[in-house]
């Protein structure tokens, strides 16, 4: 699967780095009738590899939102913590029904992830579309190459 991930990974990075509109504009009220249906299929096909796989979750939920509903990456980026936290959640339901949490690490990773999530917000807020234009495309980067290096390394 991890050349698939490394292939899908550089062509968003290349249609990000030759569209440069692509996530910067927005077409208000564009919800609904097909769209509801291809956003609901995108979620579940990435929540899907999400639990499978799992690295470029955000990345890929962020793309999909941004065509699927044409808005711009700040509110894509949004929406993709909320499904994204749905798939953790779903996980630790999971881990916890068989077991094999260690609460300890598990609280203090917990932790860390929201004081994070906090700085992260502020930053996107003040940086904007821009901002994550660069980190979307800083992330292909460095996620391609460590899965590269993970694969033929």
């Amino acid at each position: 699967m991890r050349p698939l991930i490394i292939v899908l990974l550089v062509v968003v990075g290349v249609f990000v780095t030759f569209k440069p509109s692509f996530g910067t504009t927005e077409s208000p009220g564009i919800r609904g009738g097909w769209r509801t249906w291809a956003g609901l299929v995108a979620v579940a096909a990435i929540s899907f590899y999400d639990g499978i796989f799992g690295p470029g979750t955000g990345m890929f939920l962020i793309m999909a939102f941004t065509f699927i509903f044409s808005q711009n990456f700040l509110k894509s980026a949004a929406m993709a913590k909320v499904v994204n936290t749905a798939t953790n959640l779903g996980a630790l339901v999971t881990f916890i029904l068989g077991g094999h949490v260690w609460w300890t690490l598990g609280i203090a990773l917990a932790a860390a992830n929201i004081l994070g999530a906090q700085v992260g917000a502020r930053t996107v807020l003040s940086g904007g579309t821009k901002l994550i234009r660069y980190a979307l495309l800083t992330l292909v980067v460095v996620m391609s190459s460590y899965l590269s290096w993970q694969q033929w390394g």
